[in-house]
């Protein structure tokens, strides 16, 4: 009969505990999920609000400045040892509704051969084998930016125009 009755007080003891368990475990999961989704949710907002601002500018905001006419480089050898030239002209697209926009502008123009310094030694490590890849154009215009936004503490230059791009193999 005390067997009966130790059985049937520890039922509801051990049941408690069970629950209380898969409480907790429920309790982390959720907690955990929701972490994921909140840090995966704060890098496509970041994304997203640059996505934004820059399609927010129109292009009669953005006033094309040429930093480099026409220019002669001399890339390094691609893997087979030949060097080609590249000539190009580059233009920054500037933000002429950026508050900082009169500031800036007049330093941009009195500081091109900053400018043209940091296009020529991102230009200048490239190869012709670089040049090849899809997204080459791409990635230059965004290392572009980024190295000069970073230079001026600005972001005003929101885009880079290549001109009169012409690659020739040294013989």
């Amino acid at each position: 009969m005390e067997e009966k009755q130790s059985q049937n007080k520890l039922g509801p003891v051990i049941m408690g505990v069970v629950i209380l368990l898969l409480l907790v475990v429920i309790g982390t999961q959720f907690y955990l999920i929701m972490q994921m989704s909140n840090a995966g949710t704060g890098k496509e907002t970041e994304e997203s609000k640059d996505k934004e601002k820059k399609a927010l500018i129109s292009i009669e905001d953005v006033e094309p400045v040429s930093v480099v006419e026409k220019k002669i480089y001399t890339l390094a050898p691609d893997s087979s040892g030949q060097q080609y030239t590249l000539r190009v002209t580059i233009h920054l697209g500037v933000n002429t509704k950026s508050s900082e926009y009169k500031e800036k502008a007049k330093l941009i123009e009195e500081k091109k051969p900053i400018i043209s310094d940091i296009i020529d030694t991102a230009i200048r490590g490239k190869n012709y084998e670089n040049y090849q890849l899809p997204t080459f154009w791409t990635d230059l215009k965004k290392e572009l930016l980024e190295k000069i936004n970073e230079k001026f503490d600005t972001d005003i230059m929101v885009d880079v125009y290549f001109e009169d791009v012409y690659i020739q193999l040294i013989s």
